[in-house]
Protein backbone atom coordinates (compact mmCIF):
# COMPACT_ATOMS: atom_id res chain seq x y z
CA UNK A 1 0.00 0.00 0.00
CA UNK A 2 1.47 3.59 -0.64
CA UNK A 3 1.24 6.16 2.17
CA UNK A 4 0.56 10.11 2.17
CA UNK A 5 2.51 12.59 3.63
CA UNK A 6 1.55 11.53 7.01
CA UNK A 7 2.16 8.16 6.72
CA UNK A 8 -2.12 7.29 6.20
CA UNK A 9 -2.42 4.43 4.16
CA UNK A 10 -3.92 5.46 0.65
CA UNK A 11 -5.64 3.02 -1.58
CA UNK A 12 -4.86 2.79 -5.32
CA UNK A 13 -7.95 3.32 -7.96
CA UNK A 14 -9.55 0.28 -8.28
CA UNK A 15 -9.44 -1.22 -12.14
CA UNK A 16 -12.05 -3.78 -13.54
CA UNK A 17 -10.58 -7.10 -14.56
CA UNK A 18 -12.14 -6.58 -17.61
CA UNK A 19 -10.49 -3.10 -18.40
CA UNK A 20 -7.20 -4.87 -17.58
CA UNK A 21 -7.15 -8.01 -18.87
CA UNK A 22 -7.01 -9.39 -22.72
CA UNK A 23 -8.90 -12.48 -22.43
CA UNK A 24 -10.92 -13.67 -19.91
CA UNK A 25 -12.50 -17.38 -20.44
CA UNK A 26 -14.22 -20.28 -18.44
CA UNK A 27 -13.53 -23.61 -19.05
CA UNK A 28 -15.42 -26.69 -18.42
CA UNK A 29 -13.00 -28.75 -16.95
CA UNK A 30 -14.92 -32.33 -16.65
CA UNK A 31 -18.41 -32.80 -14.76
CA UNK A 32 -16.61 -31.76 -11.75
CA UNK A 33 -14.44 -28.55 -12.26
CA UNK A 34 -14.40 -25.43 -13.78
CA UNK A 35 -11.40 -23.05 -14.94
CA UNK A 36 -10.96 -19.66 -16.16
CA UNK A 37 -8.36 -18.28 -17.61
CA UNK A 38 -7.51 -14.70 -17.46
CA UNK A 39 -4.75 -13.21 -19.93
CA UNK A 40 -2.56 -10.14 -19.61
CA UNK A 41 -1.36 -7.47 -22.50
CA UNK A 42 1.96 -7.54 -20.69
CA UNK A 43 3.84 -7.66 -17.61
CA UNK A 44 3.07 -4.33 -16.15
CA UNK A 45 -0.72 -5.33 -16.28
CA UNK A 46 -0.15 -9.20 -15.02
CA UNK A 47 1.56 -7.58 -11.84
CA UNK A 48 -1.12 -5.37 -11.52
CA UNK A 49 -3.63 -8.23 -11.38
CA UNK A 50 -1.58 -10.74 -9.92
CA UNK A 51 -1.25 -8.88 -6.74
CA UNK A 52 -5.13 -7.99 -5.95
CA UNK A 53 -7.09 -8.95 -3.42
CA UNK A 54 -10.23 -9.72 -5.91
CA UNK A 55 -8.26 -12.44 -7.16
CA UNK A 56 -7.69 -14.68 -4.18
CA UNK A 57 -8.55 -17.85 -3.12
CA UNK A 58 -11.06 -16.46 -0.61
CA UNK A 59 -12.74 -13.50 -2.88
CA UNK A 60 -12.98 -16.20 -5.76
CA UNK A 61 -14.50 -18.76 -3.94
CA UNK A 62 -17.08 -16.05 -2.33
CA UNK A 63 -18.17 -14.95 -5.42
CA UNK A 64 -18.48 -18.85 -7.16
CA UNK A 65 -20.32 -19.73 -3.80
CA UNK A 66 -17.56 -22.84 -3.36
CA UNK A 67 -15.22 -23.08 -0.12
CA UNK A 68 -11.95 -21.77 -0.66
CA UNK A 69 -10.39 -24.99 -0.15
CA UNK A 70 -11.56 -25.66 -3.24
CA UNK A 71 -10.14 -23.08 -5.35
CA UNK A 72 -6.54 -22.55 -6.97
CA UNK A 73 -5.54 -19.54 -8.46
CA UNK A 74 -2.28 -20.36 -10.77
CA UNK A 75 -0.33 -17.52 -11.60
CA UNK A 76 2.09 -18.30 -14.74
CA UNK A 77 4.48 -14.88 -15.11
CA UNK A 78 6.00 -16.46 -18.51
CA UNK A 79 2.59 -16.21 -20.47
CA UNK A 80 1.05 -13.05 -17.95
CA UNK A 81 -1.79 -15.36 -17.18
CA UNK A 82 -3.66 -16.10 -14.18
CA UNK A 83 -5.55 -19.80 -14.27
CA UNK A 84 -8.17 -19.85 -11.53
CA UNK A 85 -9.67 -24.02 -10.79
CA UNK A 86 -12.27 -25.22 -8.68
CA UNK A 87 -14.97 -27.18 -7.79
CA UNK A 88 -18.13 -26.73 -9.87
CA UNK A 89 -21.16 -25.17 -8.10
CA UNK A 90 -23.48 -27.90 -8.15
Amino acid sequence: RKADRDGAAVSAPSRRLVDLAQVIRSKNAGPLHLTLDIMFPDAATYGIAVQSPALSRAAIAALYAVDPATVEVIPFAAANAIKVVMDRPV
